[in-house]
């Protein structure tokens, strides 16, 4: 399962559950998570929840596309000195049931309850996602994301011509994997400011797709994380072109990975969220509210079939265009970035190398 060394990132967990705290009065997190081209942070989030909800709703059960679920939880304490707005505006943004519970008398179990929760609506594929010890007596709130998508290849790979092949994780440095093998028309762009290929493996229904982009270098994953941007990427995805006869080799793999996300937000600047100088104010009437830790976990898996992928997060919260030749290989033998990407809306589910 390449590299040795994986990261994964989902762009519809964290951020979502990151963004329901935006409607109350918090600097630190308006300045990091909004995208500067929008208006504010309200509406960037009551934008991002109504778009959530419409694309969700737009995936029926069918014997071709899993159900694509994505909801949001919000668990208060029962103290009645959170403000009357909090419910109501968890409601307005969560698309799962809020509810009031006893963190002084039973902490662990309504983490055990959440994580339940989680692990029902990831199909089993996230579990445990709050660990002993990350709810108690002194927990006022959790707000968690869940994630679910399994999708079908438009077409599949043949599992008879998958087989043993070297993925060079350094030019020194190389392990065997499982490589599908596909010949077939396919969607493809370059970026030489970037030094990627791109490549559109598509869903069953053409609703979604997995993008992979390649550098052409064999260690310049690295650069790719360092310099792609929103502008870049929407970019490359606009000018990919239908490309005939592509030699498509990828290799099957499986990630999972659980972190805190406590101190990636620190080095962003969102220091104040995790002590006593967070103004959570909004939610809370004493003013005292803050962030213990952000919890996040996420498994990808892709074989001959298709993928499967589920994210969650929690929050604790304490008082260019190129022409290709006529044959094409697209060999991903090498350290790679991959996207979950939904047509319309224009979403990036998951995201990770």
């Amino acid at each position: 399962n390449p590299p040795a060394k994986t990261r994964q990132e989902t762009s519809s967990s964290h951020h979502s559950v990151l963004q329901l705290l935006c409607p109350w009065p918090s600097q630190e997190l308006e300045a990091t998570l909004p995208s500067k081209s929008l208006p504010s942070c309200t509406q960037t989030t009551t934008r991002s929840t109504t778009t959530s909800r419409a694309f969700f709703a737009s995936y029926p059960v069918t014997p071709q596309m899993w159900p694509c679920t994505s909801p949001i939880a919000c668990t208060l304490s029962r103290p009645s000195n959170r403000k009357r707005s909090t419910q109501p505006c968890c409601r307005s943004l969560t698309t799962a049931p809020s509810r009031a519970v006893d963190f002084a008398g039973n902490a662990d179990r309504v983490r055990q309850e959440v994580n339940a929760w989680v692990e029902e609506v990831t199909r089993s594929k996230i579990r445990d996602l709050l660990a002993p010890g990350t709810v108690d007596a002194s927990t006022s709130l959790i707000l968690v994301n869940a994630i679910y998508f399994k999708g079908l290849w438009d077409s599949q790979f043949k599992p008879s011509a998958t087989k043993p092949e070297d993925f060079h994780l350094t030019p020194q440095t190389s392990k065997t994997v499982d490589m599908m093998h596909q010949k077939g028309d396919f969607k493809m762009g370059h970026c030489s400011d970037l030094k990627v290929t791109a490549l559109e493996i598509p869903y069953k229904g053409n609703k979604m797709s997995m993008i992979i982009l390649l550098p052409e270098d064999l260690e310049g994953l690295s650069v790719l994380e360092e310099h792609l941007t929103a502008p870049k990427l929407s970019g490359l995805l606009g000018g990919m072109n239908v490309t005939p006869d592509v030699n498509l080799r990828l290799p099957k793999f499986k990630l999972e990975q659980s972190i805190g996300l406590k101190d990636v937000l620190m080095t962003m600047g969102v220091k104040d969220f995790f002590t006593s100088l967070a103004d959570l104010s909004g939610i809370n009437a004493t003013g005292d509210l803050y962030a213990s830790d952000v919890i996040h976990k996420a498994f990808v898996e892709v074989n001959e079939e298709g993928t499967e992928a589920a994210a969650a997060t929690a929050v604790p919260m304490m008082f260019g265009c190129a022409i290709f030749p006529e044959v094409v290989n697209f060999y991903a033998d090498h350290p790679f970035m991959f996207l979950i990407h939904s047509h319309d809306p224009d979403v990036v589910l998951f995201m990770g190398s």
